[in-house]
C-alpha cells in the first residue's frame, strides 16, 4: 500500500504521496533541452543574419542575442525547479473525524485545503478502475462487504480471458475517493489501486459515520 494510515478510535489520518522523482521526469527535461537547442540551432543562424543584413553594431547585436539566451535558460530553469518541487513536495494529506474531513493538496508551490463539514456531506463513494473499454462502458462499481471485512470486484460478463485483460485488471487504477456534499465534490485518491482505494474509503466512511458500502 503506497498511502500511511494513521488510525484511532474517532480519527484517521492519510497521507498519500506524490509521484516522486520518475524517469518520465528525466525525458521531459531532456524533450525540453533538445527543444531548446533545435530552436536555437534553427533560428540562431537566421538572427545571425538578420543583423548582419540591418548592419546593426556588435553590442546590439551580443544584447539581443544574450537576451534569447536568458529567456530559454530561464523557461529550463522554472520547469526543472517544479519538477524537482513537485516531485518533493506532491501529495495528498487527509484527515477525518466525525466532525469534519480535512483534505490537504500540496503542489510545487502551494498547498490548498479543503475543510468540508460532517453535515454537509451526503455520500463517500470511490471510483471506477477503468482498464478496458469494456470495464469502462460496463458501469460495474466494486462492491464492498463490510461484514466481512474485505472487498471484491463484480466479474465483468464481456468473455474477455486474454493475458492483456488479465494483465490491465491487475494493474488497474481507480479514480479515488470523491467526497460529495450539498454543493461541490471533493476527490482524493486518484490512480491508486483498487484494494488501496477500497480500504481508504471504508476506513473514512467508518469515521465519519456513514453506513453502507457507497
Amino acid at each position: 500500500m503506497l498511502s500511511q494510515v494513521e488510525e484511532s478510535e474517532d480519527k484517521v489520518r492519510i497521507i498519500i504521496p506524490g509521484p516522486g522523482f520518475r524517469l518520465l521526469m528525466l525525458l521531459e527535461l531532456a524533450g525540453l533541452l533538445v527543444i531548446l537547442l533545435a530552436i536555437m540551432a534553427n533560428f540562431g543562424p537566421d538572427i545571425v543574419s538578420f543583423f548582419h543584413r540591418a548592419q546593426s553594431p556588435p553590442s546590439r547585436q551580443i544584447f539581443m542575442i544574450d537576451w534569447g539566451l536568458l529567456v530559454f535558460a530561464v523557461v529550463l530553469v522554472l520547469f526543472i525547479t517544479d519538477s524537482v518541487l513537485g516531485a518533493l513536495r506532491r501529495g495528498t494529506t487527509v484527515t477525518a473525524t466525525a466532525r469534519e474531513v480535512l483534505i490537504e493538496e500540496r503542489s510545487a508551490w502551494r498547498t490548498t485545503t479543503a475543510k468540508i463539514h460532517s453535515d454537509d456531506i451526503l455520500d463517500v463513494y470511490r471510483g471506477i478502475a477503468q482498464t478496458s473499454p469494456a470495464s469502462a462502458g460496463s458501469g460495474v462499481r466494486l462492491v464492498a462487504k463490510r461484514d466481512a471485512g474485505e472487498y471484491t470486484r463484480p466479474k465483468i460478463s464481456d468473455g474477455s480471458t486474454s493475458w492483456l485483460h488479465t494483465m490491465l485488471n491487475k494493474h488497474a487504477k481507480t479514480q479515488g475517493i470523491t467526497v460529495k456534499t450539498k454543493g461541490e465534490l471533493f476527490n482524493f485518491g486518484a490512480g491508486l489501486s483498487d484494494k488501496e482505494v477500497c480500504y481508504l474509503h471504508w476506513l473514512v466512511r467508518r469515521v465519519i459515520g456513514i453506513s453502507g458500502a457507497g
